[in-house]
């Protein structure tokens, strides 16, 4: 299992992979608090996060957002929106119909001061 060591700022400052059986209760369930009491011990750290998948969150680049007790990943747009069933931001104009990779095969750039999509011309 891997926990976010989390900083200033909530940022996740580090990742550390600790086995199953540091993490488990009698009855060997995940239980978070035994993975986060075994890694206090062996590092004297305040706060860990457990990184399991419904929080998302694998890079360094992320921040911790105990509102929504999810990772999010950094923002790249000021008009984005994040979205935490999906755990990434969403631009506040839909994809277009034929942007590539997904649907199509244009290629798009995200036009933040004209809120718009652009072909990139690639």
């Amino acid at each position: 299992m891997r926990f976010a060591k989390i900083g200033l700022n909530s940022r996740v400052i580090d990742i550390l992979e600790v086995a199953a059986s540091d993490c488990q209760d009698a009855d060997t369930n995940f239980d978070e608090a035994i993975g986060i009491q075994f890694l206090n011990n062996l590092i004297s750290w305040p706060l860990w996060i457990a990184m399991t998948d419904a929080r998302h969150g694998d890079k360094h680049s992320y921040e911790w957002d105990e509102s929504i007790n999810c990772f999010k990943p950094e923002k790249l747009y000021a008009s984005w929106t994040f979205n935490s069933t999906s755990g990434d931001y969403e631009p506040p104009v839909a994809y277009p119909s034929d942007y590539f990779p997904t649907n199509g095969s244009v290629k798009y750039r995200w036009n933040e001061s004209g809120q718009s999509w652009d072909a990139s011309g690639e």
